[in-house]
């Protein structure tokens, strides 16, 4: 995977409470990262930012946090080892929101 295939279902957006409030212990970087998250998550658990067409409505300028090729580059693998990763997850939290395939990345 040489760049990150988002299919704009949203879910990341619509589960950022659940990352801004877990009690999982990560490396000091990303508990700093998620420290300084500058916008909230709204009762359901979506990002503020998050419009009703499902999109973000601050991607030019999101936080890196947001942005799978900036986070790739804390990894200590490759940037593609990274996008599986990410791919898979998403690819859980799609198939938990029972979103349609569509949505689905191809992980080879």
């Amino acid at each position: 995977m040489k760049d990150f295939p988002c299919t704009k279902c949203s879910q990341c957006c619509k589960n950022m409470g659940k990352v801004l409030n877990s009690k999982v212990k990560l490396d000091p970087f990303r508990q700093f990262l998620i420290s300084k998250f500058p916008y909230k998550a709204l009762e359901d658990g979506s990002c503020e930012k998050l419009n009703e067409d499902g999109l973000c409505s601050v991607y030019e300028d999101r936080p890196i946090l947001c942005n799978v090729k900036l986070m790739s580059k804390f990894f200590d693998g490759s940037p593609e080892e990274y996008y599986d990763i990410t791919a898979k997850v998403c690819n859980l939290m799609i198939i938990e929101a029972k979103l349609d395939k569509k949505y689905l990345i191809d992980v080879e």
